[in-house]
């Protein structure tokens, strides 16, 4: 199993890592043989859960607090476009 962010191919935040490990622990509480293991699994995935659940408030409130880029700047962010010269 993959645990790092590399291994989609894309980077993962913070809260779809949590997300995905939480998964993790409910497939292996699944293929667990005896209940202690499952209950072991379970409470794991939870944990996860409101790792994921608390990452994603942070997350979103971060995106809230964000300054607004200033109108016609690129993409990028990192310059403005070329005004038009004057006549």
């Amino acid at each position: 199993m993959c645990w790092k962010r590399r291994c989609r191919g894309a980077a993962m935040s913070k809260a779809e890592e949590a997300f995905s490990r939480a998964a993790m622990c409910a497939d292996q509480a699944q293929a667990a043989q005896d209940e202690e293991r499952r209950t072991f699994f379970n409470r794991l995935r939870d944990s996860w859960v409101r790792v994921a659940n608390n990452y994603q408030i942070a997350e979103s409130l971060a995106a809230d607090a964000a300054p607004p880029r200033p109108a016609g700047m690129i993409m990028s962010g990192l310059e403005a476009p070329e005004a038009p010269p004057e006549r």
